[in-house]
Order: C-alpha cells, then sequence, then structure tokens
C-alpha cells in the first residue's frame, strides 16, 4: 500500500473513531491516540496492508478501556 493509501485509512478511522466516542472525546485526542499507535506500529510493519487495522484496533481499545471505571480498594 501507498503512503497516501495509509494517509486515506488513517483518515478515516480518526473519522469514524471521532464519531464512535464524540461524547467523551474531541477528535483531536482520538487523532493523538490514532497517530500514537500508529508511531508505534508502522515502523515495524512487515506487512504495509495491515497498518489501518491494527491501528483501528488498538486506538478503539485504548479509548474504549479509559471509559472503564477503575475499582478502588478500600
Amino acid at each position: 500500500m501507498d503512503a497516501s493509501g495509509i494517509e486515506q485509512q488513517i483518515s478515516t478511522i480518526v473519522e469514524d473513531l471521532s464519531t464512535e466516542f464524540a461524547s467523551t472525546h474531541t477528535k483531536e485526542q482520538v487523532r493523538a491516540v490514532v497517530e500514537r499507535w500508529r508511531q508505534d506500529i508502522e515502523p515495524s510493519a512487515k506487512i504495509q496492508d495491515f497498518i489501518g487495522v491494527l491501528v483501528r484496533r488498538f486506538a478503539h481499545e485504548e479509548i474504549e478501556a479509559a471509559l472503564k471505571p477503575t475499582r478502588i480498594a478500600v
């Protein structure tokens, strides 16, 4: 996949996750999470076609995990 294809995938991921988590996260917050995962995954990706899939999965999991309440031992 060429660079413009990856850029389009990343833009779509940001839009999709921004819509899904609009009530809790700004588009800028979502973009930051997505870009952080991209920077982590892209340099070592052996198959470039999977970058978008992995970025979406890990970004979604991170945002979703941040929404879960933490339990405090009393």
